[in-house]
This record gives structure tokens, C-alpha cells and sequence, in this order.
């Protein structure tokens, strides 16, 4: 929509947002870490994987979504999706000490829902998330949290450890 100002992209992606109300047994896209962090699957599974990147993904997706509907047509059209967003930015905040290894990064939370051994992020998509984790630094330079996560992610693909006993 942005590059050729015809509505029915816009009103596509705002529609499409409504996966996003809906967990992923019913169609939706939606899952709950521990009953309380809302999650946009990347590919909705049972039990849920929580891929990292993906979410991130929806989550760039989402804002980039609120802030082009409210230029376009105001506020009230752009809601669901910044609703959205700050939801699962929430989740971010919450959930991103688990993708920690204290050497890189996981790829998803399957170790905490199916009980399987942790799936390490390979080093393409380590970088994925220290991309993704770079964009939202950029967004929110004040978010001193987020920015101290992705030091010591980058400093991880750098070759340096988590100190150990």
C-alpha cells in the first residue's frame, strides 16, 4: 500500500490481523506461554514452538502496519494492530531470557513444550535475531533492556561465553 497507495493492500493487511485474536487450534495464530504471553506462531503447531524469529517478524509486520493505516486513515484504523504489537512486544521482554544459551541464541522454545532437547539457533539465524533484535533498537533507543540483550547476543557471535562456574 505504501508504494502504490491502492487500498485493498492495506485493507488486506489489516484484515489479515484477525489471525492474529485466534489461537492456533482454531485457525488463528496466536499462542499463550504459561497462560499470560500472548505469541504470533510463525507456523501454528500443537504444542506450540514459539520460533523466535517469526515472532519477531509479526511483530516489525504489526508495527509497521499501525503506523501506515494511521497516516493513511487515522487512529482508529491502525488500533488492532498497534494492540497487537505492544501485546506481543510485552511477550518479547518476557520471554527472550529463555532463547538465551549464554553462547547464542535458540531458534524456538520446543525444549520448554514438547519436552525435547533445546533447538540451538544455527549461526544464520543467531544473526537473524540479532537483525531483528537491532531493528527494535533502532525503534526504541530507550529500551536499555532490549539493548543490553542484543550486546551480549552480538557479543556471543563474536566468541564470547556467558561466565560459568
Amino acid at each position: 500500500f505504501h508504494h502504490t497507495g491502492k487500498a485493498m493492500y492495506l485493507d488486506a493487511a489489516l484484515n489479515a490481523t484477525k489471525a492474529f485474536h485466534y489461537l492456533a487450534k482454531d485457525g488463528g495464530v496466536q499462542a499463550v506461554f504459561m497462560e499470560t504471553f500472548k505469541w504470533f506462531e510463525e507456523y501454528p503447531t500443537s504444542p506450540p514452538t514459539f520460533v523466535l524469529n517469526g515472532f519477531m517478524s509479526s511483530l516489525v509486520g504489526l508495527f509497521d502496519l499501525a503506523h501506515v493505516a494511521t497516516e493513511a486513515r487515522g487512529k482508529a484504523a491502525a488500533r488492532d494492530a498497534d494492540a497487537l504489537f505492544k501485546d506481543g512486544f510485552k511477550s518479547l521482554h518476557a520471554l527472550l531470557p529463555l532463547y538465551d544459551t549464554g553462547s547464542g541464541s535458540v531458534y524456538d522454545l520446543r525444549h520448554f513444550t514438547a519436552k525435547q532437547a533445546p533447538n540451538i539457533a544455527r549461526a544464520e539465524y543467531h544473526v537473524t535475531h540479532l537483525n531483528q533484535l537491532a531493528t527494535f533498537c533502532s525503534l526504541f533507543p530507550e529500551d536499555k533492556e532490549l539493548s543490553k540483550v542484543y550486546t551480549r547476543w552480538l557479543s556471543y557471535h563474536n566468541g564470547h561465553r556467558a561466565k560459568h562456574n
